[in-house]
């Protein structure tokens, strides 16, 4: 072989080298690259996600006070519209009961005056009773006592409780 053919395979073996080794050392920079940009993007992920958690957090806090507002003003709400109609049937059943007692105490007076004269009017029957059987027993005193009538209702007996006509007034009261 001669020299230049060594020579010739060497140059080509050199640049096959050389070739190989600049291809090696480029991929690996791309695979290098491609790495630090895999790791670039990760962490750009991250802080995006990071980012977004934070609003997120943020948005939702917010919104958790605005619904604990709402949820305040709507039981406020809800407390004074109670008490309102609560109030108002409380005033209804008040109005109600005045009537109704007013009602009621129209109605024991008028009772009480009706018992009050049918007291008077018994109290004077009894007296006049009392009074025609003193007569009956001062005209006949040796008579016998006349027996009930079968089936005739008991006559009461004279007590010492029975007084003129004025005391069935103090009776009443």
């Amino acid at each position: 072989m001669s020299f230049a053919a060594v020579l010739g395979i060497a140059l080509v073996i050199g640049t096959t080298l050389i070739l190989g080794v600049a291809i090696v050392s480029y991929v690996s920079s791309l695979a290098k690259n491609a790495y630090e940009l895999k790791v670039e993007m990760r962490r750009d992920l991250d802080d995006g996600l990071k980012a977004m958690e934070a609003e997120v957090a943020r948005a939702l806090k917010w919104a958790r006070g605005e619904l604990a507002g709402e949820i305040e003003k709507s039981r406020a709400l809800m407390a004074e519209d109670l008490e309102r109609r609560q109030a108002e049937i409380e005033a209804r059943l008040a109005a109600d009961i005045e009537t109704r007692e007013a009602a009621w105490a129209a109605e024991r007076e008028g009772l009480r005056t009706e018992i009050a004269l049918l007291e008077d009017r018994l109290a004077r029957v009894e007296h006049r009773l009392v009074g025609r059987v003193r007569k009956v027993e001062a005209a006949a005193p040796d008579l016998p006592e006349p027996e009930p009538a079968p089936g005739a209702a008991t006559p009461l007996a004279l007590t010492n409780f029975e007084a003129a006509p004025t005391a069935a007034k103090t009776r009443a009261r």
